[in-house]
Parts: structure tokens; sequence; C-alpha cells
């Protein structure tokens, strides 16, 4: 196992250059709102949302999509009013706490430097500033999966309640927002579940978390069971494909045709050396 000593808290300096990256990336968002009306699906997310909760989850269960994000916009909504900007608000927050989550799981695998550079990329990365204010669940999920991997990562660092409870709300509300989150929980059980399987109390705490993110989902999974019978593969599914990759890849990379290549390179530096390979 890695060392478990207390983290020491961060400099001032470093502080101050995170608070500086989300305000940033705050000014940045908030200009694309201003600029960019609400479009058809969110206008449809919204109407839902407005329905009372008994009838918000039944027109939820009748779409494609898990309920969670509707129902936090219709929190949201029940808070402070359907204003536009009110509205756009929330995911722009949600950006932001995954713009923290991002550094916080750079600082947790490398260094403060390294967390605020993850961060610093993240805040200027066009197609999350875009998606940032659109009243849809895509930044809902980036958040919650950045948070996830730094939770699972504490769980299997130093087991116990706190990173337990972490790592299974933080999986449950994944599942809720997006049904492909469930790749992705899947990949993370089956990566610990490998590294763990000669650290028996580990491993312990390990299965028993992803066991009650299962059962969890249980409900729902018959929910989405009828969905998907209902509409088939149709527009709202398909496997991967290299040109998916590669286009996920241009994004990741800021857009040009080149960069991805520029990142594979990056991205094979750290895994060749070992002091960054994990």
């Amino acid at each position: 196992m890695s060392d478990s000593s207390p983290r020491t808290r961060d400099p001032a300096w470093v502080v101050s250059a995170l608070l500086g990256i989300l305000a940033v990336a705050a000014a940045l968002r908030v200009r694309e709102l201003v600029a960019t009306p609400l479009a058809v699906d969110e206008i449809y997310i919204l109407r839902v949302a407005q329905r009372p909760w008994a009838e918000l989850f039944g027109l939820a269960a009748r779409d494609i999509h898990p309920p969670f994000w509707f129902a936090l916009v219709g929190g949201w909504t029940r808070l402070g009013g359907e204003c536009e900007r009110w509205l756009k608000t929330l995911p722009i927050l949600i950006a932001l706490a995954g713009i923290a989550g991002t550094f916080m799981l750079g600082r947790r695998l490398g260094d403060a430097r390294g967390g605020l550079v993850a961060a610093a990329l993240l805040a200027l990365n066009t197609a999350h500033i875009h998606w940032s204010q659109q009243l849809e669940n895509y930044v809902l999920v980036w958040t919650l999966l950045a948070w996830l991997a730094l939770a699972t990562w504490s769980l299997r660092e130093r087991p116990g309640p706190r990173p337990a409870i972490a790592t299974g709300l933080l999986a449950i509300a994944a599942l809720h927002t997006d049904y492909l989150c469930a790749f992705v929980v899947a990949l993370v059980w089956s990566w610990g579940a490998i590294s763990l399987r000669r650290e028996r109390r580990v491993l312990g705490w390990w299965v028993g978390t992803f066991a009650v993110v299962l059962l969890a989902f249980v409900p729902q999974a018959f929910v989405w069971a009828s969905q998907f019978a209902r509409e088939g593969y149709g527009a709202h599914f398909r496997w991967t494909t290299p040109g998916d990759l590669y286009g996920l890849a241009r994004v990741a990379a800021f857009g040009p045709a080149w960069m991805p290549l520029v990142l594979a390179v990056l991205v094979g530096g750290a895994l060749a050396r070992p002091a960054t390979r994990r």
C-alpha cells in the first residue's frame, strides 16, 4: 500500500492559484451563458422538472435517461425560480466543483502543481466551457466521475467508512445521472478488485461498497430495461468507434487535429516514468 501519512495543508500560493483558476473559469462560463439561450433539449428538461415530484419521476421513467438530473433541476427551480440565468447557474456551479475535484485528484495522484495544471486545462477547455452553462447533465457526469475517482483512490489507500460512503454515494449518483457511467463504475471496480486481490481487508471494503452500489441501482435497472426495450439502440446508444475516440481526444486536446498526438506523447511520457506511472 502507499504512504498513509496525513497530507500537509496546501501553502497559500496553491490556494490562491486555485481560486484564481476558478475565478477565470467562472468568468468564461458566465460569458458563454450570456450569449447562449436555452435550447430545445434544455426547455424539455425544464418542463419535466417543473412537474410535481411523482409526475416528474413518472415522466423521467418514460424518457431514455435516469431521473437524477431532472430531480436536481426540479429542486433548483423550486429554490430560485425559472429565470434563465438562474437555471444556468446550476451547471456552472457543478462545473466549478468538477474543476476543484480535478485539482484534488491531480494533487492526490501527483502533487499540487500537477493538480493546478489539470484544473487550469479543464478551466480553459472550450468544450467544457460550452457544456458548463447548458441545462443538461453532461457537466454533472464529469464532476461526479472526477470526484468518484478521488473517492475510490482514497478507499483503496485508506479503507474505512468515510471513503466507502463517499464512493458509494458518488457512484449511485453517477449511475442515476447517465447510464453510460456504468462502464466507468465497472472499470473502476475491476481495477480495484484486481489490484487488491492479495489484500483481503481492503478488498472486503471494496467489494462491500460496490455491492451496495449495485443493490441501490437495482430498482432503476428495471426502469432502464423498459426504456431500452422501448427505444432500442436508436440514436441514444451505440458502441464507440475509433472515430468517436479520436473526436474525444480532440476535445480533450483543445480541438486541433494534430493535438491528440501531442497528448498521446505526454501521456506516454507519464506512463514511462515510474514516479508518475500509477
